[in-house]
Parts: structure tokens; sequence; C-alpha cells
């Protein structure tokens, strides 16, 4: 194909158009194609870099694929710089593909894209291409490129030509395709692509030489599509362009269910199609956001079509329509999220496999797996799509590529502590094994109501930070917050992942701009039902924003919080120094085997989610579950309960002595910090015995009082050295302290009340169990006692109640006596 002539006046106009495009060195000498197969050392890079010198912006492909490794978008109107080309083509350990962006970006590069050899040569059969312009070999097929006087759009002649335009890309020299085959110029003397008019006329015009009728939709055009769309898409004169635009968006939105950068090619290409100009960018982007924020004008159909006039839907058009009347667009809701489960059952999980993000689909009812780009619930109209962000790109989240079959669980749960032992050190065995409970618990976040945080504690260089990486490596969709620089930052990554959160150094200084949040966040974060609102449009000081921070967490600190409720939701574990050689870093072999244990969990969750769904609803509101568990009589602590059972979930019969053990021990440690608590149990115990050994009580009710300067000398006992004054004279300040603690005890956590006496000294009133306005009794006072009908029991930190030893009716309390004989 020879160039039309062209006036001396153009000819320079071409050359000072280029000029603009040709990014040379100083003094550097043009760029032949010829020199581009020349480096041992990387032929990519140096490819890349003769690429840009030539005007063509350049874009990484994983190797051996057509797969971008990067969001290229924003490269279709944006230069490549030369530091971008030598971070992604400079390591030569990591081989890449590279593509050229077709386009405006690239000198309107326009390249001519032939699946067969035969088509090549029918279409140049007057010509002898090879001599004029470069032409690319491809595994089965012909690239050749130009450059066009004139923006040229995607479009292709159907059985002959696809042509690369604005809003595609090509790969180049010296890429390798995915069957092994090697990109390769046929004509490497060729310096650069020739110029022509304008690339989409001519190729028409060989076209219709060669019997093939022109369509100028073929590119953007469905066979299914309707005539009201087909019409539309030839392009639109003024007016009526932007109502047209929000139809067709919303066409290829919710009926033909195009993802939306889809949807936003074929707008943009649509567009250039519109007389006698194209919209501007922010219409287009205006009639895009439209269609995306739905309502009216998401629901076009037949009428919608027929109120823009005759040449989109007639009487006569109707006729031949094959979904006359039957055009039903629906909206959809557009969703980017990391997992979900459909309204039909289906898990979806999303993976990464260094390039491309995409779901995991397990279908429960037939066990099947598949790996799909995006899926759509069609009976909750919901479009869904993964997130890909730079999180994903940097490793800040974790995610797995596949689902693997894994055995049994008892093989699954040894080869976890069997990965955790090679890289951290865990001297006590049953620490090792809760660390690997946690990791399956972790996998059914989703599902439980409360979950508790792992947590190692302990001074620096003792594999803490060892401790959170490798755990987190092998939970459910671990991100690391140690990247998050602000509060905004954090609470976001959140709510976007809701997966494992990693949360080295948790120490944080009260002077740090993340230590309120990051409070707020694990106080919260433990149960499901809570969320963080915020109050944060400017714009409309009414909005909440409500962030979802729920999420099983993993801990490294080097103090207890002071929170003792905080404290509370812990599972901790003492960390300690290395006492045998490990491995100091964790690279390739680490991240290998922490992706084959996340791809076999992820087997295991689709395998168990509806079976610890249901287990998970008979037990969590169960008592019995719980006594099963802890004993009958077990004095652990509903919250210590709380932060243990769920491991019981997914543990064998004989690893529950050992969560029962665990929790019977952390309770009992968390009760001796905190010294209200345990100065409340030894009041209580003291009140316990002075009201057992009560004789009688007035039927009136009248409260018991007891001095508290008693029950502080109860506590600290009688004095060791009595005749020693010095002694006594600390012991006495000792006790007169105690005093002012058991006072502010009675104040703050009880609601017994403290009455004054004479000399100032305060006596604690417990009033008894009786309704007021006593009806009968057999006089003034009711014996209690060992002798008597009735025993006094203190139910602490409220009243004291009366039981009945023998028959209630034999005698009159000051009201009824319920069926277990409580006054």
């Amino acid at each position: 194909m020879k160039p039309k002539n062209r006036t001396r006046t153009k000819l320079a106009t071409v050359y000072s158009w280029l000029k603009g495009y040709r990014r040379y060195e100083k003094d550097a000498q043009p760029v032949k194609i010829a020199d581009m197969v020349v480096s041992a050392r990387n032929e990519v890079l140096e490819a890349a870099r003769k690429y840009h010198g030539m005007g063509l912006n350049v874009i990484p492909i994983q190797y051996s694929t057509k797969k971008p490794l990067i969001k290229w978008e924003k490269y279709q109107t944006t230069r490549v710089t030369p530091a971008e080309i030598d971070e992604w083509f400079g390591n030569a350990d990591q081989p890449v593909n590279i593509a050229i962006i077709c386009g405006s970006i690239s000198g309107n590069l326009v390249v001519f894209d032939f699946d067969n050899p035969e088509n090549y040569t029918r279409f140049f059969s007057d010509a002898n291409v090879e001599q004029e312009t470069p032409v690319v070999q491809t595994a089965r097929g012909i690239h050749v490129w130009y450059r066009s006087f004139r923006e040229t759009p995607k479009f292709k002649v159907p059985g002959l030509v696809d042509v690369q335009g604005e809003g595609g890309y090509v790969i180049a020299p010296p890429s390798i395709h995915p069957s092994g085959a090697k990109y390769e110029f046929k004509n490497p003397q060729v310096t650069e692509p020739v110029l022509i008019d304008n690339a989409e006329e001519t190729v028409w015009e060989h076209a219709k030489k060669l019997g093939h009728a022109r369509d100028d939709i073929s590119f953007i055009a469905d066979e299914q599509d309707p005539p009201c769309i087909r019409v539309a898409l030839r392009g639109v004169e003024k007016p009526g362009r932007n109502e047209i635009g929000i139809r067709l968006a919303a066409y290829w939105l919710y009926k033909r269910h195009e993802t939306r950068d889809i949807t936003w090619d074929l707008l943009r290409a649509w567009n250039r199609r519109n007389k006698p100009d194209p919209l501007p960018e922010t219409e287009i982007r205006s009639v895009m956001k439209s269609a995306i924020r739905g309502g009216k004008v998401a629901e076009y159909g037949c009428n919608a079509w027929r109120d823009m006039g005759d040449q989109f839907c007639s009487q006569e058009i109707m006729k031949s329509c094959p979904i006359a009347n039957q055009l039903r667009v629906v909206q959809y809701s557009f969703k980017q999220v990391a997992s979900a489960v459909l309204s039909d059952g289906r898990i979806v999980e999303e993976g990464y496999d260094g390039s491309t993000a995409y779901f995991i689909v397990y279908d429960p009812k037939s066990g099947k797996i598949d790996r799909v780009d995006r899926i759509i619930d069609d009976e909750a109209k919901i479009h869904y799509e993964p997130l890909m962000n730079r999180d994903v790109e940097t490793s800040q989240v974790l995610l797995p590529t596949e689902a693997v079959e894994y055995g049994s669980d008892q093989e699954l749960l040894d080869e976890i502590v069997t990965f955790m032992n090679h890289w951290h050190e865990q001297p006590d065995p049953n620490e090792r094994l809760l660390d690997a409970l946690y990791a399956f618990m972790t996998y059914l976040r989703d599902l439980l109501p409360q979950v508790c945080y792992r947590r190692a504690l302990g001074d620096w260089g003792t594999a803490k930070s060892t401790f959170v990486e490798t755990l987190g490596a092998v939970c459910y969709r671990p991100f690391f917050t140690a990247g998050c620089s602000s509060e905004a930052s954090l609470r976001r990554t959140f709510d976007l992942w809701r997966g494992t959160a990693l949360i080295d150094e948790a120490d944080f200084s009260k002077r740090s701009d993340l230590f309120a949040p990051i409070m707020r966040i694990m106080n919260i974060g433990y149960d499901a039902r809570f969320g963080w609102y915020r109050c944060c449009d400017d714009k409309d000081p009414t909005k909440i924003l409500s962030f979802y921070v729920f999420a099983p967490k993993l801990l490294a600190t080097r103090k207890r919080f002071p929170d003792r409720a905080l404290e509370s939701r812990c599972q901790t574990f003492m960390s300690q120094e290395n006492r045998s050689p490990v491995q100091l870093f964790r690279l390739r072999q680490f991240v290998e085997g922490a992706l084959r244990i996340r791809n076999k969990l992820l087997m295991w969750r689709f395998k168990n989610y509806n079976t610890f769904k249901e287990r998970i609803m008979a037990t969590m509101e169960d008592p019995a579950a719980y006594e099963e568990l802890y004993g009958k009589d077990s004095k652990v602590s509903s919250r210590i309960k709380q932060i243990t059972f769920p491991l019981a979930l997914v543990a064998s019969p004989v690893m529950r002595e050992t969560i029962k053990q665990f929790a019977e021990e952390h309770d009992a440690l968390l009760k001796s910090l905190d010294q209200d608590r345990v100065l409340g149990e030894q009041i209580r115990g003291y009140l316990e015995a002075k009201v057992a050994g009560v004789a009688a009580v007035a039927a009136t009710g009248r409260p018991l009082e007891i001095p508290t300067a008693d029950i502080s000398k109860a506590i600290l006992g009688e004095p060791e050295s009595p005749d020693d004054k010095d002694y006594m004279r600390e012991f006495k300040k000792e006790q007169k302290a105690l005093t002012t603690r058991v006072n502010e005890y009675f104040a703050d956590h009880t609601s017994l009340k403290l009455v004054v006496g004479l000399g100032g000294l305060k006596r604690v009133q417990i009033p008894w169990g009786l309704p007021i306005g006593a009806t009968t009794a057999t006089g003034a006072t009711l014996s209690v006692g060992k002798d008597s009908e009735y025993e006094a029991e203190l139910v602490f930190p409220h009243k004291i109640a009366l039981k009945a030893r023998k028959d209630p009716g034999q005698q009159k309390l000051a009201g009824p006596v319920d069926k277990e004989g409580s006054a």
C-alpha cells in the first residue's frame, strides 16, 4: 500500500507533527527497527527504549501471554517515562513481553492485524508492503504498522482484518506468544511506520474490492443487538446524542452485562462515529455516570427507544425486529468485592495470579470450581467485579491463586503446624495448636458473630513480628496495616478487604495519629454488628458513612493493653527469643509455601462453609454447648468463653481439651491482672460469710449494715508484728488506704449504698430482697440460719435473698415465695 501524494506544505506539517513524538537523546541517531535485535543482556529493555524513542507508548505484558502487568488504560493519554520503562523491563531475571498502545498517544499508530497469512496476501496483492512499513510475523498471522493523519477507532472487517486503533494495543517483538513462538519483524531494515491519509477509509476501500460489504459497527455491535441499537451505533447527529449515549450505556451494562471498562471503551468508540463532531470527553463521562447511577435512565426498553424517533423504532422496523416490544433493561448494581455468597449458594473468592485478579467460584451443589473475570447474581441484581488496586500488586493483601485439595482436616492442620514450626519457633506445642486452629477459624469469619485476637507479647527481639507474618501468611485474606499512615486509610483498608488484619508493633504511642483509630478498631472490631460511623461529607453534613472493621487480628505488642476489656479479647502467648537457628528472612520459599496452604484452606472453606454455618447456628446460642466444652461448674468468665469457643468449632474432641485448659489459664491470669476484680472477689467472700451468719431479719426488711473498715481489716488480716510501732504505723496507713479503695469499689462497681456514721466511718447497706409493704409474718423478726426454715444468701452486688429450707407454706414471708424458694 503506497502513501498518497501530498503537497510540500503537508509534508512539512507531517515532519513537525512527528517530531513531537520522537524522543531522541542529545545527538542521538535516528532509530531503526533493524537495531532492535541487539542485546544479549536484556533484549526486551533495549526494544522498549527504542520504541519509546520512536514516539510509541509501551507497556509491560505478562511473559508468554497477552495480559498487561499493569493498569494500562491511563497510558492511552499519558506518556510513559524512561524511569517506568527501566522499572518494567529492567530485570533480566524476570522476563516480560512488551506491547505498544495504538492511537494518538503513539503518533496515531494503526496496526492491521491479519489472523492468517492468506488474508494478508490477498489484501496487499497489488503492493509490496514489506518495503514500505514495518511488518511483524506473529504466531499465526501478520501485523502491519502504519501511522494515520486521522484518529482511527478500533474496527474490523469480519473474515479479513482487525484494525487496532484508539483504545487498543498490540504485542510487539521480541515478545513470546503463548504457543512459544517469537514475535519478529519480517523486514527489520525498515526505519519506521509509513504515513497514510485515512486508515479507516483505506481499509474499507480494499475490503470492498475483495467482496466485503462495509459495516462501520462491526467492532462494537453484537449479532443479538436489536435494530434500534444497531442504528444508534452508526453515529448520531445533533441533538439527542447524550440521551442516546445513556441508553446505549445502560443497554451494555444491564442487558449485555459488559464490565464498566468494556462499556466505557464501547461508548468512546460509538462517540467517534457521531456527526458532525464527537461529544467532548467530559460529556461522555457524564453519560457513563448517569447510566451507572441508575434510576429511570437505567431501565430503558422499547418505549424509550421509540421516543427517540422513527429512525430507531417505527412500525416498519418493528415488523422485522426479532424482539419487538420485548426489550427490557433492568438495572444491576456494581460491586467490587473480594468475596461473596450468591443467592443460589455459590461461594465466590478473589484470586490473583501475579498479573490478573479474578474470581474463584465454588458451587456446593455440584462441587464444581470455575475461574471467571466477573460474576452476576441475577436474583440479587448485582454485578460483582474483583478488587484490584496497589494493595494486590504490592502484596499488601495476600490472595489465593486456586482452590486445591488438601486430604483430611488433620493432614491440613499438620501441614500448617509444620510450616509454622519451620519459620517460627514456638516452644509450647499447645500454643502452636491454637495458632493452627486460629488460622482455620479465620476462614469462617463471615459466619461468626464475634472473633478474638491472637497476640504475641514480649520484648523486642523475641520473634513477635515473625509470628505475625508466619501465621498471617496462611490466614484468610491477610492484609498488612503497616502501610496505613492515616485514620482514613486504616478504616478504608479494613472495610475494603474484610480479611485478617496483621498489626505488628501495636504499642502505638498516645501521641501517634493512629493510636485513637487503632484502639477504636480493636475495641469494636471483634463484633460483626458494630460499624465505625463517621460524618465526613463537607457538602452534606447529614451524610453518615459506615466502615466495617470487624476482622480477626494478629497482634504483636511489648506490653499488655491498659484497657482490661480489650486485653480480655486477646488470645495471648509470651513470645520468646529463638533457642535454635531459624531463617532470618522470608523470601521465595516462604511465599510459595504459604500460598500452597492458603490454596488448600480456600478449598477447606468451600467444602465446609455450609456445614459450619449450620453448626454455628445450632450451637452459638445454646448454653449446653458451652457446658459441654468448659464443664457445668466452670468458673471461666463469659468473656473468655466468647474468645475461645469459636476455636472449638473447628477442633477435634482431643483438641478441645487444650482449648479448655487455655481458657481456664487465661481467665485466671486476666483476673489476677485486674486489681479491682481481685478486690471485688475479696469483698464478696467477706460479705457472704457475714450474711450466712445472720440470725434474724426484720420482717420489714431493714438493710444489714457492715462497716467498710471491718472489710479492709478482714482482707489484710491480723498484723504480723503488733508490738512494732513502726510496723503498726505503716500497717494502719495501708489499712486506711484499703478502706478508701473498698469505698470506691462499692461506689463504682455495685448498687449498694454507703452511709456515714459516727466519726465519719462509712457502712455499706445490704438490703434484704423483700418486697416493700410487708404482708404477714409470724413476728417482728424472722429467724434465718442453720436451724431456721430459711437461709440467707448474698446476691452480690445487689441484695440478700432468702431461700426456704422447708415447705414455704408453713410460714409467711413479707411477700410470695417462688417455686425455687426465693423471696
